[in-house]
């Protein structure tokens, strides 16, 4: 290409020419003083026939004024590929014994990968170079001609050339097959070609003559009604029976060969008898469906053609009768592969679904025609579908642009694209009529801005300037909306956002900074884990810094000199280790951090969980403000009464979008708390606690049954999974290292399905109170001290003054549950057992709930639950008597007095069942809270 430059004494020597767009650099280059192009590596048209790019010329010696031009290199087709039949390795056909001349065998059919627009490069024609010998074609037999048969030249179908094919001769043929091409390529296929056998037996006849010897020997003969001889007589003469054979392959799609009125005849030495038969002939299914022509070229579509639009009608004949020319249309998946196209019964092409000629600009569809014979035969045509572009694509950034600005330099500069360039270009993959020029422009609160201006150059580029000088430590990167329009008709237009990054430059000191690190190991198996980054607060966050330990090197611990990241050894003994970490960056003075590691076991059993809305916030510092898992700990410390170091969060798992689940474990004295307590407590305080935290508290003891699809299962449990890779929140100053804890729900009831182990598959004894486990052929037994009769040993009598609850386990869902107690009482009235929500809930927080009483009580109500429960009728009770409480799963609860008390009381009616679902649909009660049993009084 050669530019000029209008300017009066310009100098055209220092015009530079460069090079934009597709292929640029990788495919093609240019001479940036003479403006030559040269390709770099040999072009393939079968793998891109055009190629689009911009090239651009500057005068100034490439510093000042631009123009462009549009290049578009059409790669022009050799003939480099030579023909390639579609059936090979395996060319198979067959053909009937003694079949007439011009008999169809099979179709040998190549193809070409050239141009067919461009010369002879892709017409083929069709020769059969020679047959091979069957028994000999292993071992490099030589091909030999056969006159047997021919091959249309144009088509490449196989068919008869000659009469006599036998099968009892010849059992198959082996023809070499050669396609060529207008240039002269040739390739080769084998067609191997099956002759068989048509000597079926049509009818046997019986003759009687009542003579002896040789006078009932009898011949047997068609004398009439088969003038081209297609059967013959097989005479048994001893047995006195004919048997009538085809002769030669029968053609019913021949009008004379579809009914034969045959005179046989049987005769001795002396006498002889006629027999009339007809041989009514069915037809065969022998010929495929036929496309004339076989190739459709379609004149160019638009490619926002409407889904349903006709394209195209093929149709195919077949020679056959009957269900065998009855033909059903389809299209090759190989040539449709996501089902573009369709095509109905009548043969009729449509567009199934939208078109886009960016990914595809020529369609080349397969239709295959099959019968409805038995085996179906099939033919097929191609259909070539190129499509013309329509301006559905704007344009789009050249590259992935990365500008950035350096601060403290001082405007205004031209902001550089890349390393090579200070211009913004841009490609569309529409066509070049839908394509450059482009043009640039911001939106209008961005034209007067202060910050950064860009300039439209009016010849599809733009520049970008920085106006003033950058601080990174008030704003990192600038985020630009571009508007590019093309020059299509319509113009298509688009806004693309460019990021200018602000450069750091180490313009801040760092300084000393302490970290805590809290590590959780779960039965002491920790493997080797990088735990954070250690903390040297700077403003400067591009320097290049060292880390090196300073004083003593610790023991279980690595660190990465480089980049800072601390990492500790697989299995380092729980413990408190503390040491210090000199950081440079080679300019300001040298800086010494403090890292605390805690390695601690914990403990998942006596735990709870609640879910936050929160993540990685949870612990990081909010400016002056402490951290959430800071004021997690002091809140817990302060309801619970105990130490904040008895308090262990060992667990932060990110569940969902800006969902967290905290897990934690609260020590006692000697012991772990029970988790229903902390449970208890927490729902109660929720309130204050979303308050202190500043956060959504969506649950207390996170349940995953409420979600699952368990209501017909019979029950639904929640089931941890402890997983050995731990995770990592490292935010700055404090390095959460969490057990991995999964919670899953699982359709199954726990009681119910619990079964006994040997004792020594327990980490634990699980015989409360001082039992004694012991193995017995059903799994283990409890052997328990006096006053503990449950089946773990538990206690499982308690009196309750009226001022208290004991905290259980919330009852989890199951399709039958049992529930049964006894009580005696000093007083007449009370709340005895209790499940459900601990607060006043929210419209939106609907839970059931289950409770026990003896009357006179007033109604329980919760304003968010979809039932009250009420208690209407009044009951009597003997004091200091005791009482059953009975639950069966399909009856209303009873209470049955124990020895001479009074008669049995009906507790609620069949339609005010105290142990109901709140909800309408639900069968099963899910209450998520603590269980109480207790003796408060509530008159």
């Amino acid at each position: 290409v050669t530019a000029s430059d209008p300017d009066k004494d310009a100098d055209q020597e220092a015009l530079r020419y460069s090079l934009h767009g597709q292929g640029a650099e990788s495919e093609f280059i240019i001479d940036e003083v003479t403006g030559k192009i040269y390709a770099q590596r040999t072009l393939d048209r079968e793998e891109r026939a055009v190629w689009r790019f911009v090239v651009l010329a500057t005068d100034e010696g490439g510093e000042g004024l631009t123009g462009f031009t549009d290049i578009i290199i059409n790669v022009w087709d050799i003939n480099d590929n030579a023909p390639i039949f579609t059936c090979a390795p395996s060319c198979l056909g067959d053909v009937a014994e003694n079949s007439i001349v011009g008999t169809s065998v099979m179709e040998m059919t190549a193809t070409d990968l050239d141009d067919s627009a461009v010369g002879q490069n892709a017409v083929l024609s069709y020769r059969i170079t020679g047959s091979l010998d069957a028994t000999n074609v292993e071992v490099g037999g030589v091909p030999t001609f056969s006159e047997m048969f021919t091959i249309n030249p144009t088509t490449g179908t196989i068919t008869v050339a000659m009469g006599g094919l036998d099968r009892e001769q010849v059992q198959s043929y082996l023809l070499v097959v050669e396609a060529r091409d207008g240039g002269g390529m040739t390739g080769t296929g084998t067609a191997t070609i099956q002759i068989k056998d048509v000597n079926a037996e049509v009818l046997e006849i019986v003759a009687e003559d009542r003579d002896t010897g040789e006078n009932a020997q009898l011949t047997f003969s068609v004398v009439a009604g088969d003038q081209e001889q297609k059967f013959y007589m097989v005479s048994h003469k001893q047995e006195q029976r004919g048997t009538l054979r085809l002769k030669k392959r029968l053609d019913y799609e021949r009008h004379s060969e579809q009914r034969f009125n045959l005179t046989l005849k049987v005769e001795d030495l002396d006498f002889s008898s006629l027999l009339h038969c007809v041989v009514e002939v069915e037809d065969y299914n022998d010929h495929a469906p036929v496309f004339i022509p076989h190739l459709l070229s379609l004149a160019p579509l638009p490619e926002d053609i409407s889904v349903g639009t006709s394209v195209a009608r093929l149709v195919a004949s077949d020679s056959d009768s009957g269900q065998n020319r009855e033909i059903t249309y389809s299209l090759t998946e190989d040539s449709d592969p996501e089902g573009l196209f369709t095509i109905d019964q009548s043969g009729v092409l449509s567009v199934a679904r939208p078109l886009d000629r960016e990914k595809i600009a020529r369609h080349s569809l397969v239709v295959m025609a099959t019968d409805h014979g038995v085996p179906p035969l099939t033919g097929s045509a191609t259909v070539q579908l190129p499509l013309l572009d329509v301006n559905d694509n704007g344009p789009e950034f050249e590259a992935a642009y990365s500008p950035v600005v350096f601060e403290n330099v001082a405007g205004p500069q031209v902001v550089r694209m890349n390393q090579t360039s200070t211009l913004l270009r841009a490609v569309d993959r529409d066509s070049p009529e839908n394509g450059p020029p482009f043009h640039f422009t911001v939106p209008p609160e961005y034209r007067h801005s202060n910050d950064l201006y860009l300039q439209d150059n009016l010849n599809g580029t733009a520049t970008l300037t920085a106006l003033r000088t950058f601080d990174r430590e008030r704003q990192k990167e600038f985020l630009i909306p571009i508007i590019m329009s093309d020059s299509g008709h319509p113009a298509k237009t688009v806004t693309s956002t460019l990021t200018v990054t602000i450069g750091d430059q180490n313009d801040h000191p760092h300084v000393a900074g302490e970290k805590e690190i809290f590590i959780n190991s779960h039965r002491g198996r920790m493997p080797t884990t990088v735990l954070g980054k250690v903390y040297s607060p700077d403003p400067d966050d591009w320097d290049n810094k060292t880390y090196v330990f300073e004083g003593h090197l610790p023991s279980y611990f690595i660190l990465n000199k480089r980049t800072g990241f601390l990492i500790i050894k697989e299995n380092a003994p729980t413990g408190v280790y503390e040491f210090q970490v000199r950081v440079s960056d080679g300019v300001w003075p040298d800086a010494v951090s403090t890292i605390t590691v805690h390695v601690r076991e914990c403990e998942t059993r006596p735990s709870t969980t609640q879910r936050l809305c929160a993540w990685q916030e949870f612990i990081e510092l909010r400016g002056k403000q402490r951290s959430r898992y800071e004021l997690l700990v002091d809140f817990l410390s302060k309801m619970l009464y105990v130490p904040p170091d008895d308090i262990n969060i060992f667990s932060l798992m990110d569940v969902k979008v800006q969902m967290l689940d905290v897990r934690f474990a609260v020590h006692g004295g000697a012991t772990f708390l029970q988790p229903e307590k902390i449970h208890g407590y927490l729902t109660a305080h929720k309130q204050k606690l979303q308050s202190f935290l500043q956060v959504n508290v969506f649950q207390i003891r996170v349940d995953e049954c409420p979600r699952s699809e368990c209501g017909e299962a019979g029950g639904c449990s929640n089931v941890l999974n402890v997983r050995d890779t731990p995770t990592v929140v490292d935010c700055g100053t404090m390095s959460l290292v969490s057990v991995t804890v999964e919670s899953t729900a699982v359709c199954s009831c726990s009681g119910r399905e619990q079964s006994h182990q040997p004792c020594n598959t327990y980490p634990r004894n699980p015989c409360f109170n001082g039992g004694v486990c012991v193995d017995t052929q059903h799994g283990y037994r409890c052997q328990c001290p006096a006053q503990f009769e449950g089946p773990e040993c538990q206690q499982n009598k308690h009196s309750f003054h009226g001022n208290g609850y004991a905290w259980f386990p919330p009852m989890m869902p199951c399709f039958e549950s049992h529930v049964s107690l006894e009580f005696i009482t000093d007083v007449a009235d009370g709340l005895l057992l209790y499940s459900g929500p601990l607060a006043q809930l929210q419209a939106w927080d609907p839970e059931d709930f289950m409770a026990l009483g003896m009357l006179p009580i007033e109604p329980i109500t919760f304003p968010a639950a979809s039932h009250t429960h009420s208690r209407t009728e009044t009951f009597s009770f003997a004091l200091r008597c005791w009482f059953a409480f009975l639950k069966p799963p399909t009856h209303p609860p009873f209470i049955m007095p124990q020895g001479s008390c009074t008669k049995p009381a009906l507790l609620c009616g069949p339609e005010e069942c105290l142990a109901r679902s709140c909800s309408s649909t639900v069968s099963i009660i899910s209450c998520l809270d603590p269980h109480l049993v207790g003796g408060s009084l509530i008159s």
